[in-house]
């Protein structure tokens, strides 16, 4: 069970098409963008229903239930309960590249983010370096599932699994990262093998930086409303213009952007 490129290498000498289909997962054929994208162009599918609600009642409303979860405490976290041969099943699903979160139980989605988190602190060192144990990730992962849109039919936790677990695969074929099945192994932990080469970019990335990497594709669209960037820019987001115009240039130079219709 192996993932990205090395996967690839006992069909390199394929037509270009054949390799186009390895290289390209099988939850962007099934999985999430096709269930989301799939009605025939109706426009609905990213909110999960077709969006009636004025703009700004719209985000205010996705505001303040995001702001809520984020101050909802976590304290009710409970592990998730898998049998041995479910959790043998989940390890040796997440190493390989077609991996296909959309067909897997809600609690089985959070038991797979959980693994791979677990997989990740087999490296020698790492909970050293980040000052961050595995207990105080799984709560917050928790705890982070909550503040993920549950009716948002893309841009949703399940999404955030499959990026992470394609994150866990590239860096898995740079051997950086141990395999997912290194879990089968009791105790066991893991040190990368690979030569050093000052001219390989991925040579820079250390532990912090390793953990940053899976924090940052779990945690990528987390609070995201549900539409596409076409509707923010249809219904003219003055918020959106005010923004830019505070991050982007001194008070002495920003502009008094007015936006049409609003």
């Amino acid at each position: 069970m192996i993932c990205g490129v090395a996967a690839l290498n006992q069909s390199y000498l394929s037509t270009h098409s054949q390799l186009h289909r390895q290289w390209k997962r099988r939850s962007a054929d099934v999985g999430g963008l096709l269930l989301a994208t799939g009605n025939s162009g109706q426009g609905k599918g990213w909110a999960g229903t077709e969006v009636e609600t004025q703009y700004a009642e719209l985000l205010s409303d996705m505001y303040n239930q995001t702001l809520q979860a984020v101050n909802e405490h976590a304290g009710d976290f409970v592990p998730t309960s898998l049998s041995k041969p479910a959790r043998s099943r989940l390890i040796r699903s997440l190493d390989i590249w077609h991996f296909e979160p959309h067909r897997l139980s809600e609690e089985e989605i959070l038991a797979s983010t959980l693994i791979l988190f677990e997989a990740l602190y087999r490296i020698e060192g790492m909970e050293e370096a980040v000052g961050v144990s595995l207990d105080q990730i799984n709560a917050f992962v928790y705890h982070l599932r909550q503040i993920y849109r549950y009716e948002n039919t893309y841009h949703n936790f399940e999404h955030a699994l499959d990026v992470l677990q394609a994150t866990q695969c590239y860096l898995e074929t740079a051997n950086m990262v141990p395999p997912v099945t290194i879990l089968l192994e009791p105790n066991r932990t893991w040190k990368s093998s690979r030569v050093p080469n000052s001219d390989a970019l991925i040579q820079t990335l250390g532990l912090r930086d390793l953990f940053a990497l899976y924090i940052a594709a779990i945690g990528h669209d987390v609070g995201h409303p549900g539409v596409t960037n076409v509707f923010m820019v249809r219904h003219y987001l003055c918020f959106a213009v005010g923004l830019l115009n505070l991050l982007l240039w001194p008070t002495e130079k920003r502009t008094n952007t007015t936006v049409p219709g609003v």
